[in-house]
């Protein structure tokens, strides 16, 4: 990602509102994946009756996306 920012700030057009909104749309369907999985692993008796390599993957899954989305969330407030 610093990759685009570099791009940004070289560019001689403003292009930080669109790369805002971009990433702002970014972050929600982050955010809509991570309330996916998390609805999934909430449900009564996925945890138990699932097989086990299955709620270790949805756990891992989880893990990224939540690390994406931090990572996303911390470049924008740069930006911002």
């Amino acid at each position: 990602m610093n990759w685009m920012f570099e791009r940004l700030a070289a560019s001689r057009y403003d292009l930080r509102p669109t790369f805002l909104y971009l990433c702002s749309l970014f972050v929600a369907c982050l955010s809509t994946e991570v309330d996916k999985v998390s609805v999934e692993l909430e449900k009564p008796g996925y945890v138990d009756k699932a097989p086990a390599r299955l709620v270790e993957r949805d756990k891992a899954q989880l893990a990224e996306l939540n690390d994406r989305l931090e990572k996303v969330k911390g470049q924008l407030a740069k930006l911002a």
